[in-house]
């Protein structure tokens, strides 16, 4: 049971950090505000790491976890964070929602996965679902398309992130230590566009109250470190197909959450996009589910009766 808990939890803190990052691109700039929430992840992880010798096989993988925390989340979630400075919360958590379709549809071109009939139709659900969200004129006027293209574009990316993270999980390292140079690759990402953008100044810092703080510590010990550890174990003993269905999870409990934090409007209209895009999302994978019980090894020998 702990992959499952483990990818509850995840999805569960993920749903949040639309809202919390929101909330601080208002003051923080982009390539700061990344460079100081995985930083502090992978600091919190490596003091756990390192004292219990957890760094055990990790010298062949640290190449490929720290070029993947690279790019994800370290440069993708600088593109979403752009995108969230011009588009509402609840669009970026609903435009996220469609990640087990976009990654179905790679993994098939990329990888020569299959694709069921309710993949096609759970998709023609989602995709009406975020047309009819991005093209209406909810959360106050603060979404704009412009906004949600960023944060579509920042999807295909960790959609693409996600096909090269399943096999670096497959590795027999811990997963503590794995996503502690995960976050370090996406630490340096940060930095880099920070220095770019703004210079690396940090000026924010000496006008910051403890409620920023508050926030980075959040985004960066909970949303960060753990949500990535936990998803890490997940990948690694789950299938792709039921790991969809912790993903789902995203949308149905991070937007009331964008609603109830930072007073968004959620209009019928955008109630029932969202219904949408949770049923289209939801459906291939409980089909699969459902595939799946029916034919795992094993099943006919648990399910007879003892004679």
């Amino acid at each position: 049971m702990l992959p499952h808990l483990a990818l509850t939890v995840a999805a569960a803190l993920w749903s949040s950090a639309f809202v919390a990052s929101k909330a601080a691109v208002a003051t923080i700039p982009v390539g700061e505000l990344c460079f100081v929430r995985f930083a502090i992840g992978a600091l919190c992880l490596w003091l756990v790491a390192l004292p219990t010798g957890q760094m055990r096989g990790m010298g062949q993988v640290a190449g490929r976890a720290f070029a993947t925390g690279l790019f994800e989340p370290g440069f993708i979630t600088v593109i979403v964070y752009w995108g969230l400075a011009k588009t509402s919360a609840v669009h970026g958590v609903v435009i996220f929602a469609l990640m087990p379709l976009v990654t179905a549809f790679l993994g098939r071109l990329f990888l020569r996965e299959s694709l069921n009939p309710f993949l096609f139709a759970g998709s023609i659900f989602a995709m009406g679902g975020t047309v009819l969200l991005v093209t209406g004129t909810a959360s106050g006027g603060e979404a704009t398309l412009a906004g949600d293209a960023i944060v579509a574009f920042g999807l295909f990316l960790a959609c693409v992130a996600i096909l090269v993270l399943r096999r670096v999980t497959q590795a027999p390292v811990s997963p503590i230590a794995l996503t502690a140079t995960q976050m370090t690759g996406a630490a340096a990402a940060g930095l880099a566009v920070a220095l770019i953008e703004s210079g690396g100044a940090f000026e924010w810092v000496t006008d910051a109250g403890p409620e920023t703080f508050a926030i980075l510590a959040y985004l960066g010990v909970l949303v960060s470190g753990v949500a990535f550890v936990f998803y890490n174990i997940g990948l690694r003993h789950i299938e792709a197909a039921r790991v969809s269905l912790y993903i789902v999870l995203i949308t149905p409990l991070g937007v009331p959450l964008a609603a109830f934090v930072l007073g968004e409007a959620v209009t019928l209209r955008d109630a029932f996009a969202v219904a949408l895009v949770v049923a289209g999302v939801a459906l291939p994978a409980l089909v699969d589910l459902n595939r799946y019980r029916r034919t795992r090894p094993g099943r006919d020998a648990l399910d007879t009766p003892a004679s």
